[in-house]
């Protein structure tokens, strides 16, 4: 038994009897896996909405430009539209982005982002802010390229 699907396997492979016909899939995987499929994409917009820590840091770094602060709308630390932003200390620092009822966690690290705790003035901890609401990218140490901290704007939301 030679023929063309049997000389395109490799060296010590080749088809015999049923291996030469199509490959079926039991049910019960198909289905477990599709389940998975859905499960863990649930909630998740496959638009604009996809976050990852060096886009955002790219955002950061092109808001800064090359000054130590800046003041901006919230919106701008984001390329995708969302509804509101909340800033929580955890092992590391989560903004949760509420876009289109669906919440959306970016963890950072630390040693790049921070917030102060939530007894320091104008600090961002367990805060939530809107689009429009007016925020303070500055980096925690003028002329430096060390981590970037988040503030409330002198100016208000």
């Amino acid at each position: 038994m030679f023929d063309a699907t049997t000389a395109a396997l490799p060296a010590p492979y080749h088809a015999v009897g049923a291996a030469c016909g199509p490959m079926r899939v039991p049910v019960l995987p198909r289905l477990a896996l599709l389940i998975f499929s859905l499960v863990s994409t649930a909630g998740c917009t496959m638009a604009d909405s996809s976050l990852s820590k060096e886009q955002f840091a790219r955002q950061v770094d092109a808001l800064l430009g090359d000054r130590d602060a800046v003041e901006v709308p919230a919106s701008a630390l984001t390329a995708f539209p969302w509804q509101r932003l909340c800033f929580e200390r955890d092992d590391a620092l989560l903004l949760k982005f509420t876009v289109d009822g669906h919440e959306r966690v970016l963890a950072l690290p630390y040693e790049e982002f921070f917030v102060d705790e939530g007894h320091v003035k104008d600090s961002l901890e367990d805060a939530c802010l809107g689009p429009g609401d007016r925020i303070l990218v500055k980096k925690k140490y003028p002329g430096y390229a060390g981590p970037v901290e988040f503030q409330k704007s002198g100016q208000g939301g």
